[in-house]
């Protein structure tokens, strides 16, 4: 009898929705005891979001007993037994959301044919057909068609035999024979809808290279090109470029670190990098993020003993390539440019000329991810750079302050873009003039402004915009002076402000606390810089890299620990580099390009979180230095605009588009077709669409590899980078339905959804705060009226108040009264009063966020 495996629980199908692009930095995440311990279950993900987990051995008998968890309340739930205790089987999620649990040991040593159906709304277990041979050590997928293949294992002997389970009938009927018995060989169904199966073993000593592929079509078997190595219990997954990588496992020799990736369109095997760690039994997860997380499995000490491994290493689908886009209409450098919620980009002002004392321009344009196309639209009021937009929960666009003309006035106007009326209007006053602040959308849906340069020096003043009331107040001072610093919301609501210069450059930070209105100082960078990007990663932190100071450009890179308020350096770029663009990739990296340092160059550089390391990806088609990199609800990245300097300055109207390389047909891609917006917050966000389901992964008798063919949705803020990953109350191939959503900043939100580590085209969302409930006007006894409601308190919200005179008029033609906003002497509690109404007869009002 071959050796036991190791008995590692692994629950990554719980822990992808939790951690997936976490990096894994922090390790794995300590989870509720199970009731009964054992070895060699099934672990599945149901519909629900919850994961049964059935059978397996304790103290070397099989059991019948079976457990849920939850992960919304991380407990575990002991829920009706199956009729047979079995272990080293095999289960699978069908189509209609049952579970089949196929084979294994029972009790008394026996190998089963005995077949069990668990219906998760009713909780009960029921015997269906029984297999046609008994087995263990085989495989099970579930195909496209909805039946089930189990092929290979053991009985007496190495089985050639294969069936398939129709879920219609409940019955097994044998299908074509594979040429070759083998067991603890691996099992994949491709995405042409045929299923390869590789590797294994005929007796403790005969290992196979072997590989075949069955045909549903035809229910044959047929024989394929070898794999470069003999091996038996390793694993195979199918990648999101469609490819299978297989690694692992162990052969005569003993356990192999070697990997190979078949091609199903050439039939060729590759060797490709090799695991870190040898090892076979092991579990291989295909993560959202497209990469391959291996957990455990049975290796080597270093006396050559077989031991139980705790070691993990992800295999990563390194690529990336720029392709050349159509042109923008005018050449431009530092401009700024905003994802909309049509999924266009809107390219406003930047600058010609000198860098140091460039001619701003006020023309604007937007881009079509879909066409590639670009459009003139409305100009700005006044040319400007150095300035900021910031897409407002609304759907405008708030394009505040910057540099006005060549000789350095900076300007205190802000202005509103509408998509629906494509026209720019002011909108108030700043408290300040400036140029090379920054502005962020707080949680509450209001904008804070912060430093910069004002009409003669620098300030450390900071200030916020309401768009409800169209205002600008002040919010303090920062404790140091920040121009051409970074400003980054935290997955708390703070804001962190970094670096920058005010004479000389910084290593001062500042933290904005929008709940009580105050700054704190923040640990300080090891390196003083400015020019440099601030990114917020998916497990919290924020990512701060190159830039200059004093001793001039800067390669090193330092992260932000909110926990613990402190920097600790990162890995440094392959170039140095400042007045670069950083954006984040679908994958949770993060995407560097253009700048200069001591010469200019193409190269982009991408940092993976779980490593700390930047490796080269594919370079820029075009120099430039200060373009503009926008992430696309397409997953591409848009590089616009920018300068380089070979004598006189050159400016870009080139533009080019960044693919990251995961390389998935179109064909794969989940499609979204409705979502449910907005969402308030407190509510469960719904999705329909198709091809929710991906290709399934095989489960085994000690589920090699996990399946990853249901949806993951991630949930992303446009303007402040913030994830979530959403954990499902009900999914099939067609719709999604998360758990109450909370804790995330309003705003505009990109929600996509993954299957197979393959991305859909993003739809936009709103993210709104709870709408308030009946608005009962009060006339006051000088004749004006008075708003009371409820609504979100804590949060510091203020809700439009719309008025008219005539409620048969559409809504999009009533008109701002103004902003009603929470008391301070009772929270939650939202008034507003309408000096206006003492002129007017009748007035209706409507109350709104945003």
């Amino acid at each position: 009898m071959k050796e036991l495996r190791s008995s590692l629980v692994v629950l990554i199908l719980v822990l992808l929705f939790s951690v997936a692009w976490q990096g894994f930095s922090s390790g794995f995440i300590p989870l509720g005891a199970l009731h009964t311990g054992r070895v060699f279950q099934t672990a599945t993900l149901l519909p629900n979001g919850t994961v049964l987990v059935a059978g397996g051995s304790t103290a070397g008998t099989p059991v019948n007993s079976v457990e849920i968890y939850d992960p919304a309340t991380g407990v575990w739930t002991v829920t009706n037994s199956m009729g047979t205790a079995r272990a080293e089987h095999a289960a699978i999620l069908l189509q209609n959301g049952k579970v089949l649990v196929a084979g294994g040991l029972n009790n008394v040593g026996t190998a089963l044919t005995n077949s069990q159906i668990f219906d998760p709304a009713l909780g009960t277990w029921a015997d269906t057909g029984p297999l046609n041979v008994t087995r263990i050590f085989f495989a099970m997928t579930l195909l496209q068609n909805g039946k089930v293949l189990i092929a290979g294992g053991t009985g007496a002997t190495s089985q050639t035999n294969s069936e398939l389970f129709d879920p219609t009938t409940g019955l097994w009927a044998n299908t074509g024979a594979l040429h070759g018995g083998r067991q603890y060989h691996a099992m994949t169904l491709l995405p042409n809808g045929k299923v390869l199966a590789s590797g294994g073993y005929v007796t403790g000593t005969t290992y196979l290279s072997s590989a075949e592929t069955y045909d549903p079509s035809t229910g044959l078997w047929t024989v394929i090109n070898s794999m470069n190595a003999a091996r038996a219990d390793h694993s195979a997954t199918v990648l999101p470029n469609g490819t299978v990588l297989v690694c692992g496992g162990d052969n005569i020799s003993g356990f192999s670190n070697s990997a190979e990736i078949f091609d199903p369109g050439t039939g060729n095997w590759t060797t490709t990098n090799a695991l870190v760690t040898a090892r076979g039994g092991h579990t291989a997860t295909l993560l959202a993020n497209g990469r391959t997380l291996f957990t455990g499995g049975n290796g080597t000490n270093g006396a050559g003993a077989t031991i139980q491994l705790a070691a993990t290493e992800m295999y990563d689908l390194l690529g990336g390539s720029c392709a050349v886009a159509n042109s923008m209409a005018n050449q431009r450098a530092g401009q700024t440019a905003t994802l909309m919620q049509s999924g266009n980009v809107l390219v406003a002002g930047g600058y010609v000329g000198n860098p140091s004392s460039g001619t701003p321009i006020n023309t604007v344009e937007f881009y079509n991810p879909q066409t590639g196309g670009w459009t003139t639209a409305s100009p700005l009021s006044a040319p400007r750079y150095s300035h900021t937009a910031t897409l407002l929960p609304s759907g405008k666009v708030l394009v505040a302050g910057g540099r006005t003309n060549a000789t350095g006035f900076n300007t205190d106007r802000a202005e509103l873009y509408d998509p629906k009326t494509g026209t720019w209007t002011p909108t108030g006053t700043m408290t300040s003039a400036r140029n090379g602040h920054t502005a962020t959308l707080l949680s509450n849906g209001k904008v804070l402004v912060t430093g910069g340069i004002g009409l003669v020096t620098y300030i450390n003043s900071a200030e916020i915009y309401d768009p409800a009331s169209g205002t600008w107040a002040n919010a303090g001072f920062m404790g140091s002076t920040h121009s051409g610093a970074t400003a980054t919301m935290l997955t708390n609501g703070q804001v962190l402000v970094v670096g920058g210069y005010n004479g000389q450059t910084e290593t001062n930070c500042d933290l904005y606390n929008p709940t009580t209105g105050t700054w704190t100082p923040a640990g300080s960078l090891k390196t003083s810089r400015e020019h440099h990007t601030a990114t917020l990663l998916p497990n919290g932190k924020v990512l701060v890299v190159a830039g200059d100071n004093e001793g001039g450009t800067l390669g090193s890179c330092e992260l932000y620990d909110p926990v613990v308020n402190s920097w600790s350096f990162t890995g440094s770029l392959i170039n140095a580099r400042r007045l670069h663009r950083a954006a984040t990739l679908f994958d949770g990296k993060v995407f560097i390009a253009g700048g200069y340092g001591s010469t200019y160059f193409t190269a982009t550089e991408v940092y993976d979180s779980a490593t700390g390391v930047w490796t080269n990806s594919g370079p820029l088609v075009t120099l430039r230095v200060e373009p503009s990199i926008t992430p696309l609800l397409n997953g591409k990245l848009l590089v616009a605009g920018g300068w380089f300097n070979t004598g006189p300055s050159t400016y870009q109207n080139a533009a080019e588009t960044y693919d990251a390389g995961l390389g998935f047909s179109g064909a794969a891609r989940p499609i979204i077709a409705t979502v449910s917006s907005p969402l308030v917050i407190s509510n469960a966000l719904q999705v329909t669409g198709s091809r929710f389901r991906g290709v399934s992964q095989t489960s085994s008798y000690g589920s090699l590899t996990s399946p990853t063919d249901f949806p993951i949705v991630q949930l992303r803020s446009l303007e402040n980078e913030q994830t979530a990953f959403l954990t499902p109350t009900n999914w099939s191939t067609n719709s999604f339905v998360s758990v109450p959503v909370t804790n995330f900043p309003f705003g505009n939100a990109s929600v996509t959804v993954f299957a197979n580590g393959i991305a859909s085209t993003s739809s936009v969302v709103l993210v709104s705060a709870s709408a308030p409930g009946v608005v009962t006007p009060a006339v006051q006894g000088d004749g004006r009226v008075k708003l009371l409601f409820a609504g979100m308190s804590g949060l510091k919200l203020s809700y439009s108040v719309m008025g008219t005179t005539n409620i048969a008029l559409p809504y999009t033609n009533w008109l701002a009264a103004g902003g009603a906003t929470d008391s301070v002497a009772a929270p939650g509690q939202f008034q507003f009063t309408d000096p206006q109404s003492t002129n007017l007869p009748q007035r209706f009002y409507r109350a709104q966020w945003p």
